[in-house]
């Protein structure tokens, strides 16, 4: 059984080595540090456990209505919280530039990422280990 952590509007849990986090509704700038301590919790498992290979973030449903300061400072924090892991970000086709600025972020710190219209293509991919792709419609 695996832990699983959810608040209005996130969930988190870790499955098979895989961090997933689900976010919906509008996500305002404030809840970041909330969300920060349960990541800590599930990327540092018990000794035992599986290890943690990846990270599934599913933002679909997710509304984001920050100034451009505010969003690029969201940005920069969530691709640094994330290293070192891989992360399949789950996104609407109107979110694409977001998740590019994500991309940036994340590579700037040495990391990948990709962007999928499903669960199951960004958890495949997580587990393949293959090299970034754009699965996008």
């Amino acid at each position: 059984m695996s832990p699983t952590y959810s608040m209005d509007g996130f969930e988190l849990s870790q499955r098979d080595g895989i961090i997933e986090i689900r976010t919906w509704g509008d996500r305002p700038a404030g809840e970041l540090d909330q969300t920060t301590r349960l990541f800590d919790t599930l990327a540092a498992p018990p000794p035992g456990a599986i290890p943690v290979t990846g990270v599934l973030y599913d933002a679909r449903e997710s509304f984001y209505d920050l100034s451009e300061v505010a969003m690029q400072q969201r940005v920069r924090t969530v691709a640094r919280q994330l290293g070192p892991f891989r992360v399949a970000c789950i996104i609407r086709p109107d979110q694409e530039a977001l998740f590019q600025q994500f991309r940036k972020a994340h590579a700037g710190h040495g990391h990948a990422a990709s962007a999928f219209a499903s669960v199951e293509d960004g958890r495949d991919w997580l587990r393949s280990g293959a090299a970034v792709v754009q699965a996008l419609p």
